[in-house]
């Protein structure tokens, strides 16, 4: 899950955030800066995409344990 879903994710957009984030102005207040980010929308879209093999990986773990996770409620 980490490796096929998670990771190809997290390895691109992890340090272009990280590095936008570091040229926060002082007298700017982070959330501020971070809505401000070019690239959010774009990211945000990918990690949305997530959500499909997301889900699925948790009806699959629910299946094996018996657990829903609440996917139903979430859909």
């Amino acid at each position: 899950m980490v490796n096929d879903v998670i990771r190809p994710f997290t390895t691109p957009w992890h340090p272009r955030l990280a590095a936008y984030e570091a040229c926060c102005p002082a007298n700017v207040a982070p959330p501020e800066h971070e809505a401000a980010w070019p690239e959010a929308e774009t990211m945000r879209a990918e990690l949305t995409a997530l959500r499909e093999p997301l889900r699925r990986i948790a009806e699959g773990l629910g299946g094996i344990s018996g657990a829903d996770f609440g996917v139903a409620a979430t859909g």
